[in-house]
């Protein structure tokens, strides 16, 4: 790699490095694309070498087993960068000892399988992910010989400080401290049991306020024995370090918080004059608002966190966000300014006349003629072609995103919220996000978006454009969403319902295009958005 950089440009990058290692240190894990967007293109090697670097020490002393194929798959134009970058690494025992490991490095929970096929298999998180168990290849947690053990079992979505866990609909139920639940806020010394396995959950943050089972000995850190060497058998309630709680069969999750629309429209927010609400959806509201410089229109998104948290997330949220004001692309909405105001947080963005591509397919009586359709994804992929260069994903593609300006001779399509929904879902804002609306998000997810949450690479906005297109095309969902299955599972398992079958007259070369782009594997599907493109633009003519 060429080290031919002017002083201005390395002084750009160590400025960055320092910022990336004071957030590790803050306890923050920061995501390597928002710092690689900062730079121009010639620097990004550079400085994608010096932070993973940096990232590698850092999880190397948390524990962790850092790999270079993991970074490889993620940054894939970069390999020769990333094999320089693990080469840096002192070795083991050598380590910068000025680096203590970051705050939050220590697992927020933990399951350990205390009982079943896999016993002493132990799973940490650190923040807002999901976890499956089942006898399926995409189970985090795989059990395949154990006939009592559904193929996708239950489902652990977690968010500090909510952790919930769904019973997937599977054939022997799945039980928490002995009791069936179909859904249940989980807590510190649960024990949940499918099939011949059993999960102890650990919390270390709640385990300081419950108190001390009889004859259970407290201890240090997460272990969780007894003073029994032996647990008895068939017997979970010895690995409490509380007494079981009751929890009541087939309890339904809480209902979702009030969005901040149900409250009346504000006069004005951070010196942005409202002048009426624009909308509504899972982040917020957004208002048509005056800019208290220039005058100028806005559309002002305002998000209320759906959980209570620190000044210290709110902070690192608008941080994040305001890395989004860089993208500038004729198809992606501008964003202006990214603060809070009054326990909201505010976007203030690019306003879009017209209308989104919701309801433009409602105008159009549930489906859009292919050329306009088509048209219409075109511009859509130019900005995810863009935006993918710059090592950042949308994660929240669908119609309700899709702006649609139409100046009585040709629509113009802007795409809202690039890299909204990764910095709010990642957040500790965000609260729970799996279990969304079927007709929203879900009917747009990729599989892999549920299976690795916290590492969704471009190929997964692929498949949202293309099941986008498929509902413009037909009016309906790639899946038909069965009342009793969750959605999810159905995401998971079940195969698009093919795309003439909804629509006979869809070129059949069209249909086909659409549905390699709807692969379940991501390796399945078109190499990049820009090849896609290229094989839609002769139906956009």
């Amino acid at each position: 790699m060429s080290e031919n950089h002017s002083p201005e440009h390395l002084q750009l990058i160590d400025q960055l490095c320092d910022q990336f290692e004071a957030e590790w240190r803050e306890g923050a894990r920061p995501a390597l694309e928002l710092f690689l967007f900062r730079v121009p293109p010639a620097l990004q090697a550079k400085l994608l070498q010096e932070l993973v670097a940096l990232e590698v020490e850092f999880r190397l002393k948390a524990g962790e087993k850092p790999s270079l194929h993991e970074y490889q798959q993620r940054f894939p134009v970069h390999e020769t960068t990333l094999g320089a970058a693990f080469a840096s690494i002192p070795a083991e025992g050598t380590a910068r000892e000025t680096l203590p490991a970051p705050q939050e490095e220590d697992p927020w929970l933990t399951l350990t399988v205390i009982d079943g096929p896999l016993k002493g298999q132990l799973f940490s998180f650190r923040g807002h992910d999901a976890f499956l168990a089942g006898r399926s290849k995409q189970a985090h947690l795989q059990v395949p010989n154990d006939k009592y053990f559904s193929r996708i079992h239950f489902m652990i979505e977690m968010n500090p400080p909510v952790c919930r866990l769904t019973d997937m609909r599977s054939h022997g139920g799945t039980f928490v401290n002995g009791t069936r639940v179909e859904s249940v806020d989980l807590h510190h010394g649960d024990v949940i049991k499918g099939g011949r396995t059993e999960l102890l959950v650990s919390i270390p943050t709640q385990a300081a306020t419950l108190p001390v089972a009889p004859g259970v000995v407290e201890t240090e850190g997460p272990t969780m024995m007894p003073s029994a060497v032996t647990p008895t058998p068939g017997s979970s309630d010895t690995y409490l370090t509380s007494p079981p709680r009751t929890v009541p069969p087939l309890a339904p999750p809480p209902a979702p918080p009030v969005p901040v629309a149900s409250v009346d429209i504000p006069t004005e927010l951070a010196g942005y004059r409202i002048i009426r609400e624009l909308g509504r959806g899972g982040m917020g509201v957004v208002y048509l608002a005056e800019d208290p410089q220039g005058g100028a229109t806005v559309a002002l998104k305002t998000i209320v966190p759906a959980v209570v948290s620190d000044r210290k997330a709110i902070a690192r949220f608008v941080r994040e966000a305001d890395i989004l004001r860089s993208l500038q692309h004729e198809h992606i909405v501008g964003c202006h300014k990214v603060g809070e105001s009054e326990g909201r947080l505010f976007i203030a963005m690019e306003f879009v006349p017209g209308t989104d591509a919701a309801k433009l397919l409602k105008q159009k009586g549930g489906a859009i003629p292919v050329r306009d359709a088509v048209r219409i994804l075109c511009q859509l992929l130019s900005a995810l072609e863009y935006a993918h260069s710059k090592q950042l994903v949308h994660r929240d593609i669908k119609p309700g995103n899709i702006l649609v300006a139409d100046d009585g001779k040709k629509k113009s399509v802007k795409l809202a919220d690039f890299g909204l929904a990764r910095v709010y879902q990642e957040s500790r804002l965000s609260g729970l996000t799996m279990q969304g609306d079927v007709g929203g998000t879900l009917a747009y997810m990729p599989p892999e978006q549920i299976t690795s949450f916290r590492q969704v690479r471009p190929a997964a906005d692929q498949y949202s454009a293309a099941a986008t297109l498929y509902t413009l095309l037909c009016g309906r969902h790639v899946f038909d969403f069965q009342p009793g299955v969750p959605p999810l599972m159905t995401v998971l398992q079940e195969m698009p319902i093919p795309l003439r079958q909804r629509r006979p007259e869809i070129p059949e070369e069209l249909a086909t295009i659409i549905h390699k782009a709807l692969a379940k594997e991501p390796a399945d599907r078109y190499p990049d958005v820009g090849i896609l493109r290229q094989q839609l633009l002769p139906f956009a003519r």
